[in-house]
């Protein structure tokens, strides 16, 4: 009998002991589930603002072209993807062998044509012989000695030989006229075949590389401008209430939380053919052009009006209405009214008329995995700073 009731002491010892692990063990996970993160509600400026969706667009690009055909040359050869180039920097270089040929000759050309015509023409001689014997002539008709009709045949000698002066100086003119216009096109090629970049900007891409024999107008790289700009997409219901200089804070993707600083600086009159929203551009005033890559998107909120608020909760505190506000250890679940809505906080307003506001500075909202808790669970909370007004860099 007294062996019977060892064993069961034992057993009831044994079944106390895994009760007692069983509940520590469950307390110990209920305390793993119920860790919040939590915010606190401050004071500050609200912000009545609207959101848009923003893009860094280059401001407008350019191939470089090579003017005439030739052989591109090692030398002076100055592109590489990504390199930035000066206005008037030499970026390239076109064979000038054949030009420089054909330049030497017209030159020679040239020349002779000038000296043929420094010699004299053999016309003049004629019309230096004809108009002589004209005046002899003459002297003949005056006296009665010679007819009319002989002394016009020697008049028409004269006139003739002035004619085809006249004909030759005008064909020498228009020769070495015509030898001078082909020199300088010449020239002006030699010219072209340094190939020099148009504006300050950026090579994007190269398609062509030394010793390629390229044609005339062929794209030999693709330039694009420094400038950046930051374009704003707004939806239609927000588009009316935007205006010029209105302040503007965006953050990109690339660059996490940071928030920058800017103003409308321009009001496109179209939409975006593929989203039909509106389109701004926006003016950032503190960051660095190189940050601006092409391609880069992010968000943007622009500053409708602003003023003072007794309560500003983070934006990702709330789930349609409502919002979970712990107090002393205790979640409760807390209709709201929304204020001032912009990219990072919500002004949270009496849900009635004259009645108090549901929440006041330094009361603790949850902002993280709101899914996981409900109305009365108790929980540990992890404090953090407030994230609802934005940080400025």
């Amino acid at each position: 009998m007294s062996a019977n009731k060892s064993q069961s002491s034992i057993w009831l010892t044994t079944a106390i002991i895994l009760a007692v692990l069983v509940g520590a063990g469950f307390w110990a996970l209920r305390s793993l589930r119920s860790v919040a993160r939590v915010e606190p509600v401050v004071s500050g400026e609200a912000l009545d603002a609207k959101s848009a969706s923003v893009t860094v667009k280059v401001e407008y690009d350019q191939p470089l072209q090579a003017p005439i055909g030739g052989r591109l040359l090692s030398d002076g050869f100055n592109l590489e993807p990504g390199q930035a180039v000066k206005k008037d920097e030499v970026l390239a270089k076109l064979d000038p062998s054949d030009l420089e040929l054909a330049i030497e000759q017209d030159q020679h050309d040239l020349e002779a044509a000038k000296a043929k015509v420094a010699v004299g023409s053999g016309i003049a001689l004629e019309l230096k012989g004809a108009e002589d014997d004209l005046s002899i002539q003459k002297r003949l008709h005056e006296l009665g000695q010679l007819s009319d009709l002989e002394y016009n045949k020697f008049d028409r000698v004269v006139e003739s030989a002035k004619q085809r002066l006249a004909l030759e100086k005008v064909t020498n003119q228009q020769a070495i006229d015509t030898m001078e216009v082909r020199l300088k096109q010449e020239k002006l090629k030699i010219s072209r075949m340094t190939i020099v970049a148009p504006f300050d900007g950026i090579v994007s891409l190269v398609n062509a590389h030394p010793g390629k024999l390229v044609n005339d107008n062929f794209d030999i790289a693709d330039l694009i401008a420094q400038h950046r700009n930051v374009e704003a997409q707004i939806s239609e219901e927000d588009f009316a209430n935007i205006r010029l200089g209105e302040a503007a804070s965006v953050s990109f993707l690339p660059y996490g939380d940071y928030i920058f600083n800017g103003k409308v600086s321009k009001i496109l009159p179209t939409a975006d053919p593929t989203t039909q929203r509106h389109l701004a551009r926006i003016e950032l005033s503190d960051i660095p052009q190189e940050k601006l890559v092409p391609g880069i998107t992010g968000d943007a909120t622009i500053t409708i009006e602003h003023h003072h608020s007794d309560a500003i909760v983070p934006r990702r505190a709330l789930f349609g209405n409502s919002m979970f506000v712990v107090r002393s250890g205790v979640v409760e679940l807390v209709k709201v009214k929304k204020g001032a809505i912009w990219e990072t906080g919500i002004e949270v307003l009496p849900v009635d008329k004259g009645s108090p506001s549901p929440v006041k500075p330094g009361d603790l909202v949850i902002v993280e995995e709101l899914d996981k808790f409900r109305e009365g669970d108790h929980v540990q909370i992890i404090e953090m700073p407030s994230d609802a007004i934005p940080k400025r860099r």
